[in-house]
């Protein structure tokens, strides 16, 4: 069975494409600045560790943030780990949480699915969303207990009723692949809406497939581009390469082979195997594909920066007087 352990936090873009987004030149924040935002971290790390001496469970799972995250101290998942159990003790569930995906990952502790899956459990009891995803993810996919798609419903059901984005996704995956329950297209489009309308990226790709395919709603491909490109703003690579595939063959777009080269390329930048596959052996092949669209088609996606739909430089150039980045046009949010 596929992971649906899915990451609806892609809302921040990898290294590898930071990388490419570093190209476009832009000004370095003042020394200042940077001195000024150590200074805070530090603060906030004496300040919380004040706190959570005395016993305070919210600066407790703080501090344990901060040692996890290697902010105003070198990162220690040790440190982390202490800090959480003191206020785990206390039953703060999000300490109780980060102690599960400690374990879950194996992050300064043997990897333990046992100990993950209790520690989700003590939260997800109290009604944290996130240990409800977790711990239901966990019987989808057999880490730690029994595989058991009945439970996985049972606490994707809780957490989405809370408005939890991913546990959203979830569901409608598996009424999509008939996971524990008939397949059921309409219901997997229902819970693939509701995560899309709150800007879910991983949600809007997979709605956007269902209207490309025809399923759960009537076949539109001008509709599976706009939810591609909502995501694909995003920067998840799942939806820039499904955008780059509908450029590349006009589906719901104009046909144009060098959005669908940018688009891939930004893709392919992320790891993704099939966007580099298509953009280097597909498109090349095209006679259209001139050397000079490729070199155009390169500075589209090096140029490019989260938030940012790529227009040719042509329509760039009529667009002047709205004062439009070279590299793609705003998106209004």
């Amino acid at each position: 069975m596929r992971n649906i352990h899915m990451h609806y936090v892609k809302l921040i873009v990898t290294l590898m494409l930071a990388v490419l987004v570093g190209a476009c030149g832009e000004s370095t924040a003042p020394s200042s600045s940077k001195n000024e935002a150590a200074s805070t971290t530090k603060q906030s790390f004496v300040e919380s560790k004040k706190r959570a001496d005395s016993g305070d469970a919210d600066a407790q799972v703080n501090l344990g943030l901060l040692y996890g995250k290697g902010e105003g101290v070198p990162q220690d998942f040790a440190q982390a780990r202490q800090w959480w159990q003191k206020a785990a003790a206390q039953g703060d569930a999000q300490a109780q949480v980060n102690l599960g995906l400690l374990y879950a990952k194996g992050e300064g502790v043997p990897q333990d699915f046992a100990q993950a899956r209790q520690w989700y459990e003590k939260a997800a009891t109290q009604g944290n969303a996130q240990a409800q995803v977790n711990l239901g993810e966990m019987y989808a996919r057999s880490e730690g207990v029994p595989q058991d798609y009945d439970k996985a419903m049972e606490w994707f059901q809780k957490a989405a009723a809370q408005g939890h984005a991913r546990a959203q996704v979830d569901l409608g995956e598996m009424y999509a692949d008939g996971w524990g329950v008939p397949k059921d297209a309409a219901k997997a489009v229902e819970w693939y809406q509701k995560a899309a309308a709150q800007g879910d990226a991983d949600g809007q790709v997979r709605l956007g497939r269902m209207y490309a395919k025809g399923e759960g709603v009537p076949k539109d491909a001008a509709k599976a581009v706009e939810w591609y490109q909502k995501a694909a703003v995003q920067g998840d690579e799942a939806a820039q390469f499904s955008l780059g595939l509908s450029y590349l063959i006009g589906d719901g777009v104009p046909e144009d082979s060098v959005l669908a080269y940018a688009w891939l390329n930004l893709s392919a930048a992320q790891g993704n195997e099939n966007a580099k596959g298509v953009r280097d052996i597909v498109i090349p092949k095209r006679s259209q594909f001139s050397s000079a669209q490729r070199a155009e088609a390169e500075r589209l996606s090096s140029n490019w920066k989260p938030g940012q739909v790529l227009r040719r430089e042509s329509e760039s150039a009529s667009a002047a007087g709205n004062m439009e980045p070279a590299g793609g046009a705003l998106i209004s949010k």
